[in-house]
């Protein structure tokens, strides 16, 4: 008896049943590595704010943190502009005669650190866009993972006392 090639459609067809097999653990993998990730992230934020008012305050906390440090940061500029202004009264004073190498170096100090704290001042006034951002994604996930959850206890508390029936 004479033996199929291994291009022959014989051979091919014996092979096909394990070639659809390895394909759907691969699939199962890929899947299975994508859907871990989304698990472990929706595990972390439900251990993290046991309750949707847990996920609020920590929001409310963080703005207030943030508000805190704006506050602090105005604090600063406003004392450096008061210093800005007695410089150029001192600078002012020496109107015409080469300044002193000390009021310079002052002045230069307190236009470098009010360019500083100016531009923390942007930075904490962007966070709080990043922080609403941050928690109102966390409020959504945080209400759909809830939602989904409370169907599937309410589905298997229908069919439970259906089956004792």
């Amino acid at each position: 008896m004479a033996q199929p090639e291994h291009g022959s459609p014989a051979i091919q067809q014996e092979r096909e049943p394990t070639r659809t097999l390895k394909q759907a653990k691969f699939t199962f993998h890929a899947e299975l590595n994508d859907f871990l990730p989304e698990r472990r992230k929706n595990l972390a934020l439900l251990a993290t704010y046991p309750s949707l008012q847990d996920l609020e305050e920590a929001q409310a906390r963080a703005l207030a943190n943030n508000a805190e440090a704006t506050k602090q940061v105005q604090t600063r500029i406003a004392e450096l502009q008061k210093r800005q202004q007695r410089l150029e009264a001192d600078a002012e004073f020496h109107k015409g005669k080469p300044l002193p190498l000390l009021l310079k170096r002052d002045i230069f100090d307190v236009e470098a650190d009010l360019r500083a704290q100016t531009e923390l001042l942007g930075v904490k006034n962007r966070e709080v866009d990043a922080i609403n951002a941050r928690y109102g994604e966390d409020k959504r996930r945080y209400l759909e993972i809830t939602k989904s959850a409370g169907a599937s206890a309410a589905a298997a508390t229908q069919t439970t006392p259906a089956a004792k029936r």
